[in-house]
């Protein structure tokens, strides 16, 4: 081996013994500091000359890449938009993987990454549209703007999301919104057996990129052979009002069902005036009643139920 390698190998080596013992000295010490990277630069200029050096210098040190300067999409003085006219709203939404809110240039880099990407199908732009609480040619509220994010964060198929503005034209008087939204994993598969039957299932909280909910299960009695059927479809928000719908429909391994429907309007805001809902089922089932002559049989029960309730909301103060 020529000498300037073994010297190389020498000094790595002596420096790496250092860096253990300096952990027992005073870190506040100075000069130990200074000269511990000083043998590091020199290390690191030697490496450079060939291929075995630098190979060596890889294996027992590792470079600090540095941070790379990113523009933040948010804005904290949203305040000072206020009263402009929103220009445009722009809506951007990325698959689950791979992708970043605050790096725009992060892509998928493995093959898991990308394979999920292409069995999710991405949320639709006007799923989140239905969701704000502004629009186009309005005055821009800060206020509004925030909860509007808020509630984009709180759906089911959304991992995170952020909102940046900026002014629009030479003129300054009008402002441009852009809303980045980051897709969770919609589709849960769900599947339970025991010595007595099976169920399978799925729930999908992005129907096709809509924002809509569909649940179903399936299951079967080893038995007799019976199937159960249990659906679910939910509305969250019809075109903006906030009212969501729900339509339920199970049937049991005895056949016996109830199919409902839910419509209903939260409080889903400190913006919200009214709210309101009505729910309406009907159900049916086979349960054992006891005869005069002391005997039991089943006998078939068939009931509807209704509730309806409304709400203002107002300040006290």
């Amino acid at each position: 081996m020529p000498v300037n390698k073994k010297i190389f190998i020498l000094l790595l080596l002596s420096f790496c013994l250092q860096g253990v013992f300096a952990q027992v000295k005073d870190p506040k010490e100075p000069k130990t500091k200074k000269d511990s990277t000083e043998i590091y630069n020199k290390i690191k200029d030697y490496s450079k000359k060939n291929k075995f050096t630098q190979t060596l210098h890889k294996l027992f040190f590792r470079s600090k890449k540095p941070k790379k300067k990113e523009e933040p999409l948010i804005i904290k003085d949203s305040a000072r938009y206020d009263g402009k006219i929103i220009r445009n709203i722009n809506v951007i939404t990325l698959d689950p993987f791979g992708h970043s809110l605050s790096d725009t240039t992060q892509k998928p880099k493995n093959w898991g990454e990308r394979m999920g990407n292409r069995l999710h199908l991405k949320t639709k732009k006007i799923a989140i549209y239905n969701l704000l609480l502004f629009k186009r040619n309005q005055a821009f509220d800060s206020y509004k703007v925030q909860e509007s994010e808020r509630l984009i964060r709180s759906q089911r198929y959304v991992t995170a999301v952020r909102t940046s503005y900026k002014l629009a034209g030479a003129a300054s008087d009008s402002v441009d919104v852009t809303i980045r939204v980051l897709d969770s994993w919609s589709t849960i598969p769900r599947f339970s057996i025991s010595s007595n039957q099976v169920s399978v299932g799925f729930k999908e909280k992005d129907f096709f990129g809509s924002g809509q909910q569909l649940e179903y299960r399936f299951s079967n009695r080893f038995s007799d052979g019976r199937n159960g059927n249990d659906i679910t479809y939910t509305v969250p928000n019809i075109k903006n009002t906030y009212i969501s719908t729900i339509l339920h429909y199970r049937i049991d391994l005895d056949n016996n069902y109830i199919k409902s429907i839910d419509i209903e309007r939260d409080f889903y805001s400190p913006l919200t005036k009214w709210g309101g809902g009505l729910y309406l089922s009907e159900s049916f089932r086979k349960d054992t009643l006891q005869a005069p002559d002391s005997t039991f049989a089943f006998q078939p029960f068939k009931y509807t139920s209704q509730d309806v309730w409304a709400g203002r909301a107002f300040k006290v103060f």
